[in-house]
């Protein structure tokens, strides 16, 4: 309420707009001037007066008469401020929608997305249906399925992972192209781009092949950028693509000849074992060549896959349910795209034949037993269905919240669905009384033993050390336990390499084994809160949470300079952290929820961390080539 005179203004706003709001003094009776006093951000009202124009240019409505339809007795948070912690903000997406324009951009987009999928598919002539949440088998998908209990049947049930099974057995019943836009669940690990809970597209249409059905999704593609949402590029974290242009089809192992200057079909599987650990690349013993080929185009020629590109005929490994090739023995017909070095869709010409998918089904359930893990039971019913009959098809698979993160170039995927799950927070979230006896604490080679064993990957024993290195030398600063704190940094990630899903909870679990200190214990947890929703309480927890995340850029920052550390001063950092461009895979709204649990000024903060790293051995080979 703005006020001037013997006026008042207010801004009246819904879906469509805002318009301003005069209230004069005397027009109004004194009850109503009574109640104007009471009005708050957010209450309801209903207005009637005479439209007229301010000096300023600014349409208003003279208000003659209004009614209070609902009070809000809670404020909004501050517009200006709006919410900064982004889990205030899932948990309470109702303000977010309130407050955020950006959030209600996104939202729009998506429900334009499915309704231009539709449309499209329907005027195809592509009948839509529904296909059950609880089934008595789950396939279609390599993945874990949540199990439940059916209280009246007494009998175990599994929610949907795919709906690709049931999909495929009305085509046998003849209806003639078919697609759902379904939930499915997969109770597998959470980060940037997967959920436990999301919505799938899936297609299947008779008489066509895979090139066929990259015609129609890239059709498909272009209707919904034109047509539906306007747009002739999409900018794709920080590059502008051209969706105009021809749509090009490269074979996979073509693309890695023309890439990396390797020809995957004249190597032997041991040579292309020594291409992928001299780059780097991890895998287990028991891969197959196949499997070594999909993994070299995928960690080294996908990301540069900038303009729309359909890669095709995958090695058969990879796709239990495509179709082997008609001329390429060990390779299937089945395609990605990849537009802005992202993969948006995938899908294949189908298998039809019911021996084969026998075959491979039990081919699939075999391989999966060397992981330890129970074979994904094979589905009987589906089998038979596919003995009376099943005409050539191809389909496709692709996720809405993809689809919606292309479209609005917003990489989190927490971001584009409107309640994602979040594990309840405790009720009035006690303080936990945090023992700081530090018996059990190990010796530093005990700590680099665990490291060396159980965290593989080169960056992240680096990463552990840098954070190592930082901890200590706040804790020398501030006359804290030097080793503790050292060992907190070194040991924080430990699990992540053999267990991404369970960190840090497998640690943790590790940590209690083995009697470390509660102190230690309680940084480590309180470092992934989104995941323990565990917050930081000491000093040594808060110094964790304000480093490891800045370390990470700061290292991607060192990358792009020629002089690597040397030489980087904080202000330069934090103009560069401002650069929405720069490491755009990295929440903005984490490194602010980091620093904002910093007991000192961030600047200093950056100083100390520039200035320990680049008195560390191992980091003076990071940075850019100098030309």
């Amino acid at each position: 309420m703005r006020g001037h005179g013997g006026i008042k203004f207010a801004d009246i706003a819904d879906e469509t707009g805002t318009i301003q709001l005069a209230f004069k003094d005397d027009i109004l009776s004194p009850t109503q001037r009574e109640l104007l006093g009471l009005m708050d951000p957010a209450d309801f009202v209903e207005v009637s007066g005479e439209l007229f124009t301010t000096k300023a240019g600014e349409l208003t409505i003279k208000v003659t008469a209004f009614n209070l339809l609902s009070k809000a007795i809670r404020p909004l948070p501050n517009n200006h401020e709006g919410i900064k912690d982004k889990e205030v903000r899932y948990r309470k997406r109702y303000l977010d929608l309130m407050i955020n324009p950006e959030t209600r951009r996104i939202f729009s987009i998506r429900h334009k997305i499915v309704k231009g999928i539709r449309t499209f598919l329907d005027e195809k002539g592509l009948t839509e249906v529904e296909t059950p949440v609880l089934q008595p088998l789950y396939g279609g998908a390599n993945a874990k399925p949540f199990t439940t209990h059916i209280n009246a049947l007494d009998t175990d049930a599994y929610l949907r992972i795919a709906s690709e099974l049931y999909l495929k057995r009305l085509v046998v019943g003849g209806i003639e192209g078919v697609y759902d836009i379904a939930k499915d669940f997969r109770n597998e690990g959470i980060d940037q781009t997967h959920y436990p809970e999301f919505s799938m597209l899936e297609t299947y249409i008779p008489y066509i092949d895979y090139h066929g059905m990259m015609d129609v999704m890239e059709e498909m593609m272009r209707y919904l950028a034109f047509d539906v949402l306007d747009m002739n590029s999409v900018t794709v974290h920080d590059t502008q693509v051209n969706l105009k242009g021809v749509w090009k089809r490269v074979v996979m192992t073509d693309l890695i000849q023309q890439k990396l200057n390797l020809d995957p079909l004249t190597k032997t599987q041991k040579e292309l074992e020594v291409f992928a650990r001299e780059n780097h690349l991890e895998f287990a013993n028991t891969i197959t060549k196949g499997e070594l080929i999909f993994l070299i185009f995928d960690k080294l020629c996908a990301d540069s896959l900038i303009d729309p590109t359909w890669v095709i005929d995958y090695p058969q490994e990879m796709s239990p349910l495509s179709k082997q090739h008609r001329e390429k023995e060990g390779f299937v017909e089945r395609f990605e795209l990849y537009i802005g070095g992202v993969e948006i869709m995938d899908g294949w010409s189908e298998i039809n034949d019911p021996i084969e998918q026998r075959a491979r089904f039990e081919a699939e359930a075999y391989r999966n037993l060397g992981d330890g893990e129970q074979a994904q039971p094979i589905d009987e019913d589906f089998l038979e269905a596919m003995e009376h009959g099943l005409p050539p098809f191809a389909g496709i698979g692709t996720g809405i919240e993809r689809l919606t993160m292309f479209f609005t170039n917003n990489w989190s995927i927490q971001e584009v669905i409107l309640f994602p799950f979040k594990k309840p927070l405790p009720k009035d979230e006690p303080k936990t009384q945090i023992n700081e006896n530090i018996d059990g604490l190990p010796s530093r080679d005990k700590a680099h033993e665990l490291l060396t064993k159980h965290v593989t990957d080169d960056y992240q024993r680096l990463h552990a050390k840098m954070i190592a290195a930082v901890l200590e030398n706040y804790a020398i600063k501030n006359g804290e336990n030097i080793d503790l704190w050292y060992l907190t940094g070194l040991l924080h990630d430990l699990d992540y390499t053999e267990y991404p899903v369970e960190h840090p909870q497998k640690e943790c679990d590790w940590f209690v084994e083995w009697n470390y200190p509660q102190q230690l214990i309680h940084a480590i947890e309180a470092h992934a809160h989104e995941r323990t929703n565990v917050k930081p309480q000491t000093t040594l927890a808060k110094m964790l949470v304000a480093t490891d995340e800045i370390a990470g850029v700061m290292y991607a920052y060192a990358k792009l300079r020629p002089e690597g550390f040397v030489g980087m001063k904080p202000s330069s950092f934090k103009k560069k952290l401002k650069d929405k461009s720069f490491a755009p895979n990295i929440s903005r709204e984490d490194i602010e929820y980091a620093l904002s649990h910093l007991e000192g000024d961030e600047s200093d903060h950056f100083a100390l961390m520039i200035e320990v790293f680049c008195s560390m051995p191992e980091l003076k080979s990071v940075h850019a080539e100098k030309i």
